[in-house]
């Protein structure tokens, strides 16, 4: 996934407490991959070529699941744990979802206003007209715990997308969703929040 190497979304939770993090960490080179990012980034290309059947009126189950024992773009082979793991992220968008056309999956969004390089790239974004409620959804392959309460990633996901879609007069509803899982701490695969436009745009 693509993101600003200043002011990249996905890193909020750091710049935002450490405002020098960004002056000091612009030399740094990216990380080489491992096995568990190459793994993790696996899982994604199943959930996004799964929300890309969905969107395109096709099964989307089949979609995921033929990918299985396979290699994706980058050659790591596709596991039916890959797969289950997708499928509990695409499941919950599709129950969701009912006008396809305002589904984004890997949707780039931009936070101009906070800074011309507050950029990142957003697993998957719905915008409900009926109830006024942006979904935001994160796909974290990882066992460890991320917690949805206050998080900076999907805070500046939130926000850049109200921004470019020019949602920011209306106030909408957030529902922001970390979907882990693989993360067995008993607290379920799925954590949420739920807060106005108003109450994060500070």
């Amino acid at each position: 996934m693509e993101h600003s190497k200043t002011f990249g979304l996905s890193g909020a939770g750091r710049w935002v407490n450490c405002s020098g993090s960004v002056k000091l960490a612009q030399d740094v080179p990216e990380p080489e991959d491992t096995d568990d990012t190459r793994e993790g980034n696996a899982a994604h290309h199943v959930g996004h070529m799964m929300l890309l059947a969905f969107k395109a009126g096709q099964d989307y189950l089949k979609a995921g699941s033929v990918m299985v024992d396979h290699p994706d773009l980058d050659g790591t082979i596709i596991t039916e744990e890959m797969f289950d793991a997708a499928l509990t992220y695409a499941t919950k968008i599709v129950d969701i979802v009912d006008d396809r056309a305002m589904l984004k999956v890997e949707w780039r969004v931009e936070a101009k206003s906070i800074d011309p390089e507050a950029w990142g790239t957003v697993d998957a974004i719905f915008y409900d007209i009926n109830t006024n409620t942006l979904y935001v959804w994160d796909f974290k392959y990882g066992h460890g715990r991320i917690e949805v309460f206050e998080n900076y990633q999907l805070i500046g996901y939130a926000f850049a997308t109200c921004e470019m879609f020019k949602y920011t007069k209306i106030n909408p509803r957030l529902n922001l969703n970390l979907v882990q899982p693989r993360c067995y701490d008993g607290k379920g695969a799925i954590t949420n929040w739920t807060i106005s436009f108003d109450d994060i745009r500070a």
